[in-house]
């Protein structure tokens, strides 16, 4: 079908482009919408759960950006640069192989990299919320 064809080649672009740093969560919220449609178009069950994995993971992002975009000690401005580059290198995968599986029509496939972004949305949230606990407050006057 010529629209699996463009999803999978939106979901490689997307890969793509984390693995380049460019995050964006307005992208996957996209990204999520597009399978959404593609899961009302089809009526292919496993396109929902995709779909879910992605605003999910927009969401987390949003939360962490917000959050690591504060001013932190240098300790853990470190540290976190670390994880998110270990991050996008799972997020970039995890959305390869789910254009591949789209590629392939296998939903088992699909729905396992969807998990693999719902556990990195996960880890990225309790991130965030430990970093909210460590942003650094200046003086009070």
């Amino acid at each position: 079908m010529e629209v699996e064809r463009g999803v999978e080649r939106i979901l490689s672009e997307a890969s793509r482009d984390v693995k380049n740093n460019v995050i964006d969560p307005q992208q996957m919220r996209n990204l999520g919408m597009v399978l959404l449609s593609m899961g009302i178009l089809t009526d292919q069950s496993y396109f929902y759960v995709l779909s879910n994995a992605l605003y999910t993971l927009a969401d987390a992002m949003s939360s962490f950006m917000r959050v690591s975009s504060m001013p932190l000690s240098l300790e853990y401005r470190g540290r976190t640069e670390k994880v998110l580059e270990e991050m996008k290198d799972e997020i970039s995968q995890a959305l390869k192989e789910m254009s591949d599986a789209i590629k392939e029509r296998d939903s088992c496939k699909a729905m396992s990299s969807a998990a693999a972004l719902l556990k990195l949305s996960y880890t990225i949230n309790n991130l965030a919320e430990n970093l909210k606990n460590i942003v650094v407050v200046g003086p009070e006057e």
